[in-house]
């Protein structure tokens, strides 16, 4: 199990203070609030976006405005729980995966 937790979590509206789950396989459970401490939870300052078509990230390029162009993209609608996602961070100016 892996908990990814951050400040922001896009995933078809945003979600504030909560962590994302996958199971041992990458397998994405949903997502969840964090109400305080759970051991062995990454945390990451910035906002995470679980996505299953990695390059779509690309056409966000030049990030102002930001929330609009996802929400615009729409590049979390086909992630459910129970498919394979990638998690990738937003921070400034950059694009991490994690």
């Amino acid at each position: 199990m892996r908990r990814i937790a951050a400040h922001y979590i896009y995933w078809r509206r945003v979600y504030k203070m909560s962590y994302i789950e996958l199971d041992d396989d990458g397998i994405f459970n949903g997502i969840f609030p964090l109400y305080g401490e759970i051991a062995g939870t990454e945390f990451y300052d910035g906002l995470l976006i679980p996505v299953n078509e990695p390059g779509r990230l690309a056409e966000l390029n030049g990030l102002s405005g930001l929330f609009h162009k996802i929400s615009q993209l729409d590049i979390t609608k086909n992630v459910f729980a129970g498919n394979t996602v990638y998690v990738y961070r937003i921070h400034c100016d950059k694009i991490y995966a994690v």
